[in-house]
């Protein structure tokens, strides 16, 4: 059995003190990390773009039960040939949160790593840490946890979580889980499931740059079918960010420092994954560094991190930093053009995320909206289809404008002359708007019927979807929202 971090000599006792069922986190820092390991950590944030690429075509092998983490990575890393085929998982919990380099802890890099952990600890003025050479073998030896948002596989939507044998996440088995399937799951709660899917191979990633990957497919499961079993205890997670006291515009130097920290809480909690932002915060303030990476697409908390979740998978990354963090100008360049070839090949899969803003009283048109835009290949986003049960939805809806290329204001007597939250979703999306680069198209006034388009929309030119010609014009400024993304 791989070591993970309850497992580390002396640490055991240590952990449950520190988790009790009040939520309370355990705080650990890694100080003053190698700048070669910089690089490297990068990387694995660029390389959660190839997770909505699509899959390789692969030949089919006959179904196979894993009982544990273990018995999957063992399988898949034992293989030598690659391919695809039909697995079950018996009595795993899923969570919405994603291992940040799945299946290394079960590499002989990865164990290795975790048996140097010796476990000890020490506590200054921020909080309990493991030492130093202790908190680099944690890393080393998998220890890290991210959670997406829902994306596009065949243009349908689906949601990348993990499940797992055990208490971690970092150990478990990524997931790709149908929109469909994900509305039947309430993962406020820990299930215990059957699962069944296709174990799904991505292209390679920079396979000579991430190092720690070389030898382990990115993969997922392609869930089918999921049978709840029984409720179980929340799962732990390790989420991680990359900090640096560089400016990410500039270029790196040999006085450059980085840093990572990490915390560990339990899924299920707002309060213990504020608490970690919080924490990190104050870490950041007390060592005089930026945030450089985030963990959360589902929050926008450090969301304006140059190398944030929202950047990688949209593609909206600076050669600039690229150069802080590769020596050479040539590796930032390889780096910037493997990502965008992946993220091209998402966006010819999934197309533009176009948030749907509406009055209630139109939803039945919006409905017909949303399946035409999905017909022609785009990715809608409403309300009703993309948030699932339990999901704080005055939360989410902003984080959704923000993710979305497009915003389409569906305008009606209904959306301009009553009150309701639809006021609130058009002045976020404005808000929005004026933080785009002149000249790009973000918001779209769509008439659903003839009516006024209010003040505050006028700036921009409108699309009457009730015309003959409606649709096409609109289809015109998405390709043209497209190509302007693909330049980027």
């Amino acid at each position: 059995m791989p070591m993970n971090l309850a497992d580390q000599p002396g640490s055991r006792g240590y952990f449950h003190g520190l988790i009790p069922e009040g939520g309370q986190t355990l705080i650990s820092a890694l100080e003053g990390w190698m700048a070669s390991k910089a690089a490297d950590f990068i990387t694995t944030q660029l390389s959660y773009a190839n997770l909505a690429s699509g899959s390789k075509p692969q030949s089919h092998g006959s179904d196979q039960v894993f009982h544990s983490n273990e018995e999957f990575w063992a399988h898949i890393l034992g293989q030598s040939t690659v391919r695809s085929e039909i697995v079950e998982l018996a009595d795993f919990s899923i969570t919405s949160w994603f291992p940040r380099s799945p299946g290394l802890a079960f590499t002989q890099q990865g164990r290795e790593a975790g048996q140097k952990c010796g476990g000890s600890v020490y506590r200054d003025g921020l909080g309990w840490h493991y030492r130093l050479q202790d908190k680099y073998h944690l890393l080393e030896s998998g220890v890290g946890s991210v959670r997406f948002k829902p994306i596009e596989i065949s243009t349908a939507t689906h949601w990348l979580c993990s499940a797992s044998s055990d208490d971690w996440c970092h150990t478990g088995v990524p997931l790709a889980v149908p929109n469909e399937i994900m509305r039947t799951l309430d993962l406020e709660e820990t299930i215990r499931c059957r699962i069944r899917g296709e174990v799904t191979f991505l292209p390679e990633f920079l396979e000579g740059f991430f190092r720690h990957w070389q030898r382990i497919p990115q993969i997922y499961l392609l869930v089918e079918q999921v049978e709840k079993i029984k409720t179980g205890p929340p799962q732990k997670i390790t989420p991680a960010v990359f900090l640096s006291n560089i400016n990410p515009k500039g270029s790196g130097s040999s006085a450059d420092t980085h840093y990572v920290t990490f915390a560990t809480c339990r899924t299920g909690s707002i309060d213990a994954l504020n608490d970690v932002a919080d924490w990190i915060s104050k870490y950041a303030r007390e060592y005089k560094t930026s945030i450089v990476t985030n963990f959360d697409q589902h929050s926008l908390t450090f969301s304006d991190a140059p190398f944030s979740l929202g950047h990688v998978m949209s593609g909206h990354l600076d050669r600039r930093a690229l150069s802080s963090f590769y020596n050479e100008e040539d590796s930032a360049q390889i780096m910037l053009t493997s990502r965008n070839r992946t993220r091209t090949g998402a966006t010819q899969a999934g197309r533009l995320r176009v948030f749907l803003c509406h009055a209630a009283d139109d939803k039945a048109k919006v409905r017909e909206l949303y399946r035409w835009l999905k017909s022609k290949g785009h990715n809608p986003w409403l309300d009703e289809e993309d948030l699932i049960p339990g999901q704080d939805w005055a939360r989410e809806i902003p984080i959704a404008v923000r993710d979305s290329a497009i915003v389409l204001v569906c305008l009606s007597d209904h959306s301009v002359n009553k009150a309701g939250y639809v006021q609130k979703e058009i002045k976020l999306a404005l808000d929005v708007a004026d933080e785009q680069p002149e000249g790009t198209i973000f918001v779209i006034p769509a008439k659903l019927e003839e009516c006024d388009v209010p003040d505050r929309l006028s700036k921009f030119h409108w699309v009457n979807l009730f015309d003959d010609d409606g649709q096409s014009k609109l289809l015109r400024a998405l390709d043209e929202r497209d190509r302007s993304l693909r330049k980027t």
